[in-house]
C-alpha cells in the first residue's frame, strides 16, 4: 500500500522533532508514552513534553525580552544567566527564543529584500542551482495529438544561477553581562546581530541590482545619444534628468514586456522632481501648492501626483550618489561641480531572486556556558536579477540641478 501525504507528513515531523523530543525526555529524567492513560509519575506524552519545552522557551522569551511570543508584555522572575546557560536543557530552549530575537523586525529602508522573490530551498539542496528565466519561456499553439514543444535551446541562452553562500556574524558577550544577568543587553546583541546581518543582504541585493540594470542614459558616456536631455540657460545639455527622460525609461521597460511601476532616487536626490519645469508645472497647476488648487498657509502637498503614469516614487538610501562631483566627460566637465547620482525606474516584480535555507539563525553551540560569550549568527543566502534585469533601468551620473527646458516650444514661421 502506498503512503498517503499525511503518512509522510507525520514521519517528516518525526524524524525533525523526535530525537529532540527523546533527549529532553532523557535529561528530564521522563519516559514517553503512546496514551494518555498510562501518563502518570515520570512517565509522560509527546503533546506534554512539547507542552513543556514551549512553556520553557515562552518563559526564557519573556526573560530576555519582557515579552511573550504573542508579543504581549509581561512580567517574568529574575533567574541568573549563570544559572540559565549551566541548566541541562539549555541546548534545546535557548536556540528557539534566540531565533525568535533574531527575526524580531529589522531596521526600515531594507526595501529590496521587500520586493525580491522569495526562493526557500529545502535543506540539503545544492549549494549551485539553475533554472530558466521567466522571460525565456514562452507558450504555444498545440494541435491535437501534437507534441509539446521543447525549449531547452532558448534556455540554455536564458538561464538564472543561484549559488547559496553562508554569511554570518560573530559578537563577544562580556563577563559583566553574564555575572550580571543583563537579558537586555544580550537581546541588544542579538537585535544588532540580525540587523547585520540584514543589511549585508540588502548591500548583496543592490550589488546585483545595479550591475543588472539596463543603461538608458550616462552622462558619463562619450556617446550624445547617451546623455540625458536636461537643459542649461543656455539651453546646452546640463546633465539634468527631464521629464522625458523618465518617459523614455519607462518605454524601454515596456520594450522589455515589463511593467513600469517604481521610480528609484537617494533620498537627497529629490530636487529633481522640483526642478523639472514639466514636474513644477504638475506641482503648481495640479493642485499640489494649495488645498484644492487655493494657496494656503498648510499646503495639501501630493509628490506622488507628479508621477507620470501613476509611478511610485520610492527614495533609497543605496542608491548611489556624490555630493561634489564634476562628471569627467569631454562636454560636461566644464559645468562644474553638482550632486550627481543614479535613478532607476523597474517593474517591481521583476527585479531578483533572494534564495536561502530558512531564515538567520544562531550558529550551533556544543558547550552553552563557554560559547554564550562569542555569539555568533548566520544565515545562508544567494541573490540573482530576473531575466538579467531587464526589468530594471538604470539613468546613470545624473546631475541633481536645475533643468531649464522650456515647457512649450514655439517655432516661428516666416512667410
Amino acid at each position: 500500500m502506498k503512503e498517503s501525504i499525511y503518512n509522510l507528513m507525520e514521519t517528516a515531523s518525526n524524524n525533525k522533532f523526535e530525537p529532540q523530543l527523546r533527549e529532553y525526555a532523557k535529561l528530564n529524567k521522563l519516559e514517553i508514552v503512546e496514551n494518555e492513560a498510562d501518563a502518570e509519575g515520570s512517565k509522560v506524552t509527546r503533546a506534554s513534553i512539547v507542552a513543556n519545552i514551549r512553556e520553557s522557551q515562552e518563559f526564557m522569551y519573556s526573560v530576555f525580552t519582557g515579552k511573550n511570543f504573542a508579543g504581549e508584555t509581561v512580567e517574568t522572575p529574575t533567574i541568573t544567566m549563570n544559572e540559565a546557560l549551566h541548566t541541562s536543557d539549555a541546548s534545546i530552549v535557548l536556540p528557539r527564543v534566540i531565533m525568535e530575537v533574531l527575526q524580531e523586525p529589522t531596521e526600515p529602508n531594507l526595501w529590496l529584500q521587500s520586493i525580491a522573490d522569495d526562493v526557500r530551498l529545502p535543506d540539503g539542496s545544492p549549494s549551485y542551482i539553475e533554472f530558466p528565466s521567466v522571460g525565456a519561456i514562452e507558450a504555444s499553439d498545440i494541435a491535437e495529438g501534437m507534441e509539446y514543444p521543447e525549449q531547452e535551446v532558448a534556455f540554455g541562452d536564458h538561464m538564472t544561477s543561484l549559488r547559496i553562500k553562508k554569511c554570518g556574524v560573530k559578537t563577544a558577550v562580556t563577563e559583566e553581562i553574564i555575572k550580571h544577568s543583563m537579558w537586555n543587553l544580550v537581546t541588544l546583541h542579538l537585535r544588532l546581530m540580525g540587523n547585520a546581518i540584514a543589511r549585508h543582504i540588502e548591500n548583496k541585493l543592490y550589488k546585483t541590482f545595479t550591475s543588472v540594470a539596463t543603461t538608458v542614459f550616462d552622462n558619463e558616456s562619450a556617446t550624445t545619444a547617451m546623455h540625458t536631455t536636461g537643459l542649461a540657460k543656455a539651453q546646452t545639455g546640463n546633465g539634468s534628468i527631464a521629464y522625458l527622460d523618465i518617459v523614455k525609461m519607462c518605454t524601454v521597460l515596456l520594450n522589455n514586456r515589463y511593467n513600469f511601476t517604481d521610480l528609484v532616487t537617494h533620498p537627497l536626490a529629490w530636487p529633481i522632481l522640483a526642478q523639472d519645469p514639466t514636474f513644477r508645472a504638475q506641482m503648481f497647476h495640479a493642485g499640489q501648492m494649495g488645498i484644492g488648487g487655493v494657496y494656503g498657509r498648510t499646503p495639501d502637498y501630493n509628490q506622488q501626483a507628479m508621477m507620470p503614469f501613476g509611478l511610485n516614487h520610492v527614495p533609497y538610501y543605496n542608491t548611489g550618489y556624490s555630493e561634489n562631483k564634476t562628471l569627467s566627460a569631454g562636454w560636461a566637465s566644464g559645468l562644474g561641480a553638482s550632486l550627481v547620482t543614479d535613478l532607476y525606474v523597474i517593474d517591481r516584480k521583476n527585479t531578483l531572486f533572494l534564495g536561502h535555507y530558512g531564515p538567520t539563525e544562531f550558529d550551533s553551540m556544543e558547550d552553552w556556558q563557554k560559547d554564550a560569550r562569542a555569539m555568533k549568527a548566520r544565515r545562508y543566502v544567494g541573490v540573482s536579477a530576473k531575466d538579467g534585469g531587464r526589468g530594471i533601468t538604470v539613468a546613470k551620473n545624473v546631475r541633481v540641478v536645475v533643468n531649464y527646458e522650456p515647457i512649450y516650444t514655439i517655432q516661428s514661421v516666416s512667410a
